[in-house]
């Protein structure tokens, strides 16, 4: 019975291992895909200038929507031209795709 356990310690052990070793790598592959400051305001740039219309239709403040809960428009969203992209409103989303 001590083989027996000693071997499921030996295999815990292991998977341990194995689990950690597994964590570090994907660290390090993560921490290797940073951006520079400059890059990200690059790529903010876009989004902080985006011009877009809105109509009476598209701003909605407390209206209930089945599966997403209740939705409100930023308050700076107003009917006719804004700027800047509202945030959660692209997420992922590219400006081609927002409008």
């Amino acid at each position: 019975m001590k083989k027996f356990s000693s071997t499921i310690q030996e295999a815990g052990f292991k998977i341990l291992i194995i689990a950690i070793s597994f964590f570090v790598l994907c660290s390090y592959l993560t921490y290797g895909q940073t951006i520079s400051r400059a890059q990200v305001m690059n790529n903010a740039a876009p989004y902080a200038t985006y011009t877009f219309t809105a109509n009476s239709i598209n701003v909605k403040h407390n209206v209930s929507c089945s599966g997403v809960g209740t939705i409100n428009s930023p308050s700076w969203v107003v009917v006719g031209t804004n700027t800047s992209m509202p945030y959660c409103w692209g997420g992922f989303s590219t400006l081609n795709s927002f409008t």
